[in-house]
């Protein structure tokens, strides 16, 4: 699980590093690869849905939906934005290792107050010792020199 884990955190340092790219190339043209990223990504959501059995979401369903739900689609367009942005002044490296340790932090606290329904876990000491070792790892990497 870990392993799979790591290889989709590997995918996301890619995909900062093309949505920066796609950016910076669509701001000098008028054609977007981004836009067509996006509706693919719609299409394969919506397809995968149908495959699932769950079929096309139903209005309804979406309008009753809690408003915090809603903040998982906020916090990835603020992702995006922030990628598109941060990515050319940071380098991807620094952008990817910040996302996983804002990550962490956020999962220790969920963990850690049962948040979304899910089985408590108390933080202790160890989990604290290696979050402090990765955010460690990101100064290192962020204040570095850089050949």
């Amino acid at each position: 699980m870990a392993g799979a884990a790591g290889i989709r955190r590997g995918r996301a340092a890619f995909r900062a590093g093309a949505n920066s790219y796609a950016y910076r190339v669509s701001r000098r043209r008028t054609d977007t690869g981004r836009d067509r990223r996006l509706a693919v990504g719609l299409c394969v959501l919506l397809a995968a849905g149908v495959l699932a059995g769950t079929g096309m979401p139903r209005l309804e369903n979406v309008v009753r939906m809690p408003i915090w739900l809603w903040a998982g689609g906020l916090i990835g367009t603020g992702l995006l934005l922030l990628t598109l942005y941060a990515v050319p002044r940071i380098g991807v490296a620094v952008f990817a290792a910040a996302v996983v340790c804002g990550q962490l932090l956020a999962a220790l606290a969920y963990d850690h107050v049962g948040a979304f329904g899910i089985e408590l876990r108390r933080v202790g000491p160890r989990e604290m010792v290696g979050t402090m070792l990765l955010l460690a790892g990101l100064v290192m990497i962020a204040c570095g020199p850089r050949d």
